[in-house]
């Protein structure tokens, strides 16, 4: 059964994001054998998921999702506030440059590769004070606030695909565009004129301070997406009608042959101080992305905490087998040397060909489980614990 990407037609509509755990699942849905978790939003073509970790403190304990592979889709991590992370693949290794609060770590999956994203070892001690949480501002880290987003770059329905590219964009480099009460920062796509990761999607990161501003928002004829709101609830007008959009909930964004506005304003509770007395932390915060539907279908299948995107039942198993046959090479040129990654324990899943229920998996399952990135994993013996987590 494949997943179908279609154009939302009818009226906006309020989703609230579902809880699991510290992630808040913004959109997905189950892979085409039946794993991963049900949501009432599928996917908002182009985009297929959407995850948001928000935890107290600075330094996730253990990387969200762990060494993971994907394939077809491209993979946005966008770090808003916490410690600095080091990204790695198999195809270049790690990052040369650290992914900083405010900034973006974009991955083109391609014909696939492995990545990881963990907290760099640096000033673990010392949140560090960097663009984030509110865009443009500068404070020091109370939260871990991190989203990881799934789109398509215009590579799942190519005959050929392309292999795996990455980049860090810092947040200096995320263009920035400041009215009077809505601070935006472009992570990806175009917008006003500017350019973020070239990418064909668009996403934008704002806030609007204070409490009485308003903030306005265009979405171009023929694209749809979705409006993810943090920090204080919202009332939004768009469409000739009135939206009240709570802190982790989204508002839907439909299709249309012309582009339209997007009004967005704090609503107002019998609580709220006056606005001088606002601080930066009260915030309303929103992440907004939107971008022409395909309208074609696509066919998932979820494994050893990532997922693999293809055009055809047939070619994203294909794409599974080739990496169960050998996970270091995955997506890798075949003149080309694989990165280094000895030091993870590529993350289990629903299908593991070594015992089909581990956490994390080993080349050799008799060998000792090595000790993972900046955090501890068992040692000894591998022992599975029950059915691994796919995304």
């Amino acid at each position: 059964m494949a997943e179908s990407s279609l154009k939302m037609n009818g009226p906006p509509r309020v989703v609230k994001a579902k809880s699991m755990g510290p992630l808040l699942r913004i959109m997905g849905s189950k892979g085409i054998d039946g794993d991963g978790t049900e949501f009432e939003v599928n996917d908002v073509d182009p985009f297929l998921l959407c995850d948001f970790v928000c935890m107290e403190g600075t330094l996730l304990p253990k990387p969200p999702f762990c060494a993971h592979p994907h394939a077809g889709t491209a993979v946005a991590s966008i770090l808003c506030e916490g410690i600095p992370m080091r990204a790695w693949d198999n195809v270049g290794g790690f990052e040369k440059e650290k992914l900083f609060p405010g900034g973006v770590y974009v991955v083109c999956s391609g014909r696939g590769c492995v990545h990881d994203e963990g907290s760099d070892p640096v000033n673990l001690d010392k949140p560090s004070s960097a663009p984030f949480g509110l865009p443009g501002g500068d404070r020091v880290a109370k939260q871990f606030r991190f989203f990881q987003l799934w789109f398509d770059a215009g590579h799942i329905h190519r005959d050929e695909l392309p292999f795996a590219s990455s980049q860090v964009v810092q947040p200096h480099q995320v263009p920035m565009m400041n009215g009077e009460a809505m601070r935006l920062r472009l992570l990806l796509g175009r917008y006003a004129d500017q350019c973020g990761v070239d990418v064909p999607p668009t996403v934008l990161h704002g806030a609007l301070l204070p409490l009485t501003g308003q903030g306005l928002l265009q979405i171009p004829a023929g694209s749809q997406g979705f409006l993810f709101v943090m920090g204080r609830s919202a009332h939004v007008t768009v469409l000739g009608g009135g939206y009240d959009v709570g802190v982790h909930e989204e508002l839907l964004l439909p299709v249309r042959d012309k582009g339209y506005d997007i009004l967005i304003e704090v609503k107002i509770t019998e609580g709220d101080h006056s606005p001088e007395s606002v601080r930066a932390d009260d915030a309303l915060e929103v992440l907004l992305g939107f971008g022409p539907p395909s309208g074609k279908p696509f066919y998932k299948l979820l494994g050893y905490g990532g997922a693999l995107v293809a055009s055809s039942e047939e070619k994203v198993r294909a794409l599974m087998k080739e990496y169960e046959q050998d996970p270091r090479k995955f997506g890798v040129k075949a003149d080309a040397e694989a990165a280094d990654s000895s030091i993870f324990g590529l993350q289990g899943g629903y299908k593991d060909p070594l015992d089909g229920k581990g956490e994390c998996q080993r080349v050799n399952p008799e060998e000792p489980a090595p000790k993972a990135r900046f955090f501890e994993v068992e040692k000894g013996p591998y022992e599975p614990k029950g059915k691994g987590k796919g995304k």
